[in-house]
């Protein structure tokens, strides 16, 4: 049996599709037009890591994607997380994508 947190968390983060309210009036308009100057957080991360290392250990992996775009600076990539279920899932991407 699942213990509690991974339940929620599950229950929060494994679903196939989130879905978000737009914002409507000015604040949807000033979210649509500041769109375009966001950062993902992976890339600034990635930017950050040095080039040629042995291991990287993604805490809080999720699905791999941090570990799939790292393999390219490290020799060994590995990940952990609180969900069974999404480290099932960045194994199966995993083989397929490196297979």
């Amino acid at each position: 049996m699942k213990r509690c947190k991974e339940k929620v968390y599950d229950g929060v983060y494994c679903r196939r599709e989130i879905s978000y309210e737009s914002a409507h009036g000015v604040i949807g308009f000033l979210y649509r037009k500041l769109l375009r100057f966001e950062v993902n957080r992976w890339q600034v991360v990635y930017d950050l890591l040095p080039h040629g290392k042995e291991r990287l250990l993604d805490v809080g992996c999720g699905e791999g994607d941090f570990i799939f775009r790292s393999k390219a600076k490290f020799k060994e990539c590995y990940g952990i997380d609180v969900s069974s279920l999404r480290i099932e899932r960045a194994k199966k991407r995993s083989k397929e994508i490196f297979s």
